[in-house]
């Protein structure tokens, strides 16, 4: 029987030293580090192209090779966080910083950013709240986005219609909508073209926000600790959406949108593959997307002609700002020395001219963006000028989603929903909705205050720090831009003046 045991013992020491030998970091003779992204088919040649920028700029072993392997991991992509908590997260990561900087596993990049030239100079001025925190920076962007409406030129000019400006308000959206619709669908037969997308996902959720925001309106205050969507304004948005949808069906129902062919992109995101379909086909007229739409559109085998409209606003003229950024893990063992210099590399001519190329959505740096070649694609005239318009989007008018350490942000676009789901099936007033969302919402920020001791000292400050703003604009005085925590609020005060820009010792 021992020498049973000492049998079973040496086979398994033998095969886990067989399997300690195929790990790749005993294989490589340099460091390796992992980047969690999405499954992309693009990032394997990222890497290669990163490969080749190391070597020409000298980050290179005595032997001529890269410093380091850089390699995929896909399949932890999706639970980051956790992967990031246990302490087994990726040395590069795709995250928001502000998602993850209040879980404290972010590295602060902002000195080997000066150092290596990849610093918030390098690239749009507005997405500095998704790359930062407490003034400091912790990522740098893969690419960037706006949401913007992506129009099918071709479906308009078939019901003899022009393509529907840049810049509409409310009401001449519906008017082109309506017009639209009705010259598409033959009378007394089932609707199958619509005006736009449907509003069931993540999509419509951005469309909603563009609306509130056009009105003077954000999900939070000023300092991100309270919820204001109990308001006017986001009850006309939510009864606006419900008349085109129920009446003026400029967009298709959930009942609609079934009969709809759909599908996933290669991030699993529900609809995105099969919407980008019924856009090109013209079964929906404009999708409100980014540039990104068009690595699946050019892979069809008849592409439309494509324009891009803003979201429709009203006093205040604004779009959605997003990214990706890479981050570097705080557990990472080459967070100082090789992995900031794949953060670097996303600031190089390759980089930057691969997104352009593959329509990956707005290069990091904005200066590719007045490249021939991303202003007037040579295999894709179909697109000519509509590419421009997302860039001079992202320089002037884009505003990044609004943040806050104080509640679940994963758990507002749900309430946002469910209000919008209510009014639509006649559940709620729009009034009524917009009362329980915000009530919903700002219970989430009461709980996780509770939990945490640290943060409730925090927001007890930002809470004091509301008042004073609220003072001071209720005497008709101006705000130091640096109290202002809200994306939003920060561009709506400098585009109505009442923001004090100088610094304010009493900060």
């Amino acid at each position: 029987m021992k020498l049973m045991f000492c049998i079973i013992f040496l086979i398994l020491l033998g095969a886990s030293f067989a399997t300690w030998r195929t790990e790749p970091e005993i294989q490589s003779k340099v460091p390796v580090l992992y980047w969690m992204t999405d499954a992309n088919p693009a990032r394997t040649r990222q890497v290669q192209l990163f490969n080749e920028w190391m070597v020409r700029n000298g980050h290179v072993t005595a032997e001529g090779k890269p410093l380091f392997d850089l390699r995929l991991d896909v399949v932890n992509s999706r639970k980051i966080g956790i992967q990031a908590v246990s302490g087994m997260a990726g040395d590069i990561m795709d995250m928001g910083v502000p998602y993850a900087y209040p879980s404290g596993y972010l590295h602060d990049v902002t000195d080997s950013a000066k150092r290596l030239g990849f610093d918030m100079s390098k690239t749009y001025a507005g997405v500095e709240p998704i790359l930062s925190a407490d003034g400091r920076q912790y990522g740098f962007p893969c690419n960037g986005s706006v949401n913007l409406f992506w129009v099918n030129a071709d479906a308009f000019r078939r019901v003899g219609m022009e393509p529907p400006p840049r810049f509409w308000d409310f009401a001449t959206f519906e008017r082109i909508g309506k017009e639209f619709v009705r010259r598409s669908n033959p009378p007394g037969k089932r609707r199958t073209v619509f005006f736009a997308n449907g509003l069931i996902d993540w999509l419509g959720d951005c469309l909603m926000m563009n609306m509130e925001r056009s009105l003077s309106l954000s999900s939070m205050n000023e300092t991100c600790t309270r919820c204001t969507l109990d308001d006017e304004r986001f009850a006309r948005v939510l009864a606006l959406l419900a008349k085109w949808v129920n009446e003026d069906h400029l967009f298709p129902s959930a009942a609609d949108e079934a009969t709809l062919s759909g599908g996933v992109d290669y991030q699993g995101m529900a609809n995105v593959t099969g919407l980008n379909s019924l856009l090109n086909n013209g079964q929906i007229a404009m999708l409100n997307t980014g540039r990104w739409a068009m690595i699946r559109i050019r892979g069809f085998e008849k592409q439309a002609n494509y324009t891009v409209s803003e979201p429709p606003c009203e006093e205040f003229r604004n779009s959605l700002l997003q990214a990706r950024p890479a981050v570097i893990y705080e557990g990472s063992p080459h967070k100082d020395d090789l992995a900031p210099l794949f953060l670097a590399f996303l600031t190089s001519k390759e980089y930057n001219e691969d997104i352009v190329a593959t329509a990956d959505a707005l290069p990091p740096c904005p200066e590719y963006t007045n490249s021939e070649e991303y202003l007037r694609p040579k295999h894709f005239k179909n697109e000519w000028g509509a590419a421009a318009v997302e860039a001079d989007e992202a320089r002037h008018y884009g505003v990044a989603p609004s943040f806050t350490p104080y509640a679940n942000i994963n758990m507002f676009a749900t309430y946002r929903k469910e209000a919008l789901d209510k009014v639509l099936l006649g559940m709620a007033t729009p009034r009524e909705a917009a009362r329980v969302c915000a009530e919903k919402i700002n219970r989430l920020f009461e709980l996780k205050v509770r939990e945490s001791p640290s943060l409730k000292a925090q927001y007890e400050k930002d809470l004091e720090l509301q008042k004073r703003i609220d003072a001071l604009r209720s005497e008709g005085k101006k705000v130091p831009l640096e109290w202002l925590k809200n994306p939003f609020h920060r561009a709506y005060y400098l585009y109505k003046g009442w923001a004090e820009t100088s610094p304010n010792p009493g900060t």
